[in-house]
């Protein structure tokens, strides 16, 4: 055990000490994976020789390490980015529930100020997830759909795309009184489904931004 923590103690200082060394230069991510491959390897091999019986060790930085009885091998993880504190991840995405009651034009101000959208959902998959995933949407939260430049024409009003997948309520959109041109979701019978409201409606916000 000393030794595994005193091989690891080496690893830290080597690569915070190379890390320094590369501040404010152009930094070649090759050469450093092959770097970090190194001392992977030169722990793996150190714990063999003192008669250490490592079966399969794993070291994740910006590059994932995994090696066995037969050697190590190292790829990049330069995509596998985090989610903010109290955001949800899916599929390269993050997603955040907002509980305040807002009309549809302040919740998409409310996203803007957190770096994100009103949320577009694209496909089935992403539907299922936020369901099981926030139960906060039992009640009605907004999403990034509406029709208001052109009646009965669902676009992601953040990008101006038509919408490929949706999970409208039976009988949903249906533009009831004429004004209803902005899109939410709520939770019914086990189900994420959608519906139009006017945009003045005041409910819950559900953002979404790229990890």
């Amino acid at each position: 055990m000393m030794f595994s923590l005193l091989c690891l103690y080496i690893a830290v200082i080597f690569l915070q000490t190379d890390a320094k060394s590369l501040l404010g230069k152009s930094v070649d991510f090759a050469v450093f994976q092959k770097k970090l491959h190194g001392v992977h390897a030169g722990f793996q091999k150190s714990a063999k020789a003192n008669g250490y019986l490592l079966t399969e060790t794993h070291f994740e930085t910006k590059v994932k390490t995994i090696c066995t009885h037969s050697g190590c091998s190292s790829f990049a993880e330069e995509n596998d980015r985090d989610c903010p504190k109290d955001w949800k991840k899916f599929s390269g995405n993050c997603y955040k529930l907002l509980p305040a009651k807002r009309t549809w034009y302040s919740a998409k101000s409310a996203c803007k100020a957190l770096k994100a959208n009103l949320a577009d959902i694209t496909s089935e998959s992403e539907n299922r997830w936020l369901r099981k995933t926030f139960t906060g949407l039992k009640k009605y939260a907004w999403i990034d759909a509406a029709d208001k430049a052109k009646e009965g024409e669902w676009r992601w009003s953040s990008s101006g795309k038509l919408l490929t997948y949706n999970a409208w309520s039976k009988g949903q959109p249906n533009d009831a009184g004429g004004k209803e041109d902005c899109g939410h979701v709520f939770e019914h019978e086990g189900k994420l489904l959608w519906n139009d409201r006017p945009c003045s409606y005041q409910t819950q916000t559900l953002c979404k931004k790229k990890a």
